[in-house]
């Protein structure tokens, strides 16, 4: 689960997502789930959150 989780971290840093912003979605804990006006999804255009670094927390 461990190495799962890594090599998603790692995917979504090679593919230019900001931290967090793809891992909180895939593990259920997006802050906003109601509202996804703010979610562009433009590479680096988010700064990491606190439910961010949570999430890549193991």
């Amino acid at each position: 689960m461990k190495t799962d989780r890594a090599a998603i971290y790692q995917f979504n840093v090679e593919s230019g997502y900001s931290e967090g912003e793809t891992i909180a979605e895939d593990v259920g804990q997006s802050t906003q789930p109601q509202d996804d006006s703010h979610h562009a999804r433009i590479p680096g255009s988010e700064l990491p959150t606190t439910t961010a670094k949570q999430s890549i927390r193991f």
